[in-house]
């Protein structure tokens, strides 16, 4: 291979990597309220009672990994869906990067994720495997009744 041809490739591949990373990765910008509202089949709040996570490959592929949470809601009410009861405890997923090789800009996963105790609103949509997702990246008003 001749070197104009190595070092095309070699700008053809960095070129590919850069618009990989800045458009199937970018960072997802927060919610409005009324997109919040839109986007949840299901509105909650709630006390967590639990939070436990876990690292795993990520979906993403190459070097990435993710920690992956799952919180112990007690839903204290219910302000969207249906099938969700009064003081039913429920599992919401979530997820931030945990590690990300080349590293990307801005965030991805959720924005904020509660903690024990916390009094929060939970935007819900997907129940799969007796789980919630949360909407990303600000299904959590932390602090809000």
């Amino acid at each position: 291979m001749t070197n104009n041809n190595l070092s095309l490739s070699i700008s053809l591949i960095i070129g590919f990597l850069a618009l990989h990373v800045g458009f199937v990765f970018a960072a997802i910008a927060p919610l409005s309220p009324k997109a919040l509202k839109e986007t949840a089949n299901h509105i909650v709040t709630g006390e967590v009672l639990e939070v436990t996570s876990m690292i795993r490959k990520s979906k993403t592929g190459f070097l990435h990994l993710d920690r992956v949470f799952q919180i112990k809601v007690k839903v204290t009410g219910i302000r969207k869906g249906s099938g969700i009861k009064l003081t039913e405890k429920i599992i919401i997923r979530a997820w931030k990067p945990s590690v990300r090789i080349p590293p990307y800009p801005g965030l991805q996963g959720h924005d904020r994720i509660p903690k024990k105790g916390d009094k929060i609103t939970a935007y819900l949509y997907d129940k799969k495997d007796n789980a919630y997702s949360a909407v990303m990246p600000n299904g959590f008003d932390i602090g809000n009744k």
